[in-house]
């Protein structure tokens, strides 16, 4: 879906693949932490483009979870000993612009933004 709409908006090759390693470690942590075992949810996804922006919008009814307040991982720390979980979360941080959580009407709502002129 991501290639699809980086292609037929003429997006740089880089920043597609950058905000589908966002969109992907995103919704993996919903469908794997957001829903109980067996629950049944919805994600929505939009990919929306304006001049030099791509703008991704994921919204789902799964538990809270900001993800701006997720505590940076222990980047520093021999790999045996680090704890398991937050490099993902980092990853997204990293590859994207701007990331704005929202919490409405029961739903988790999360906009990610990448400048296209920032490559």
């Amino acid at each position: 879906m991501v290639e699809t709409f980086g292609a037929a908006h003429g997006c740089p090759k880089p920043a597609i693949n950058e905000v589908n390693v966002a969109l992907d470690e995103i919704l993996s942590n919903i469908i794997n932490y957001g829903y109980d075992k067996g629950a049944v949810g919805e994600i929505l996804v939009r990919l929306c483009f304006e001049p030099q922006i791509i703008l991704v919008k994921v919204e789902d009814a799964a538990k809270p979870f900001d993800p701006t307040q997720a505590p940076l991982p222990e980047l520093g720390v021999p790999l045996h000993t680090r704890k398991i979980g937050g490099l993902g979360i980092h990853f997204v941080k990293t590859l994207m612009d701007e990331i704005v959580y929202t919490r409405i009407h029961g739903k988790n709502q999360l906009k990610l933004k990448k400048r296209l002129h920032s490559l």
